[in-house]
């Protein structure tokens, strides 16, 4: 299995946490909860401020990656995850001197 670019995680990048839970209410008005799966999931959502290099390393990662499972590091927590891509990584260059901030949201699987 691949694993993501071990690059510096900037400030800001987060995980959401999701218990697969949904509450509606019955015709009676009672609440009504259903889950739909065994364990919380998280949603990455982490930022880079990187250069060129950096840059493309996490565009040629996914690049060959985007359909499939690989390894992530949170630097939050330290643990490993098993996630994929959710989206394309955005890109914004901050600077003109090369610097870059890519953004990749990443779902565990």
């Amino acid at each position: 299995m691949a694993a993501y670019p071990s690059l510096r995680q900037s400030y800001g990048s987060g995980a959401e946490i999701s218990y697969g839970t949904v509450v509606d209410r019955a015709v009676s008005g009672k609440s009504r909860f259903r889950s739909f799966y065994s364990q919380a999931r998280y949603t990455f959502n982490i930022t880079h401020e990187c250069n060129a290099t950096e840059k493309d390393s996490i565009l040629s990662h996914y690049a060959g990656d985007s359909t499939t499972s690989f390894s992530f590091t949170f630097m939050g927590d330290g643990a490993t995850y098993t996630v994929r891509y959710l989206n394309q990584p955005t890109v914004r260059l901050v600077s003109s001197g090369g610097d870059w901030v890519v953004t990749t949201k990443l779902i565990q699987v």
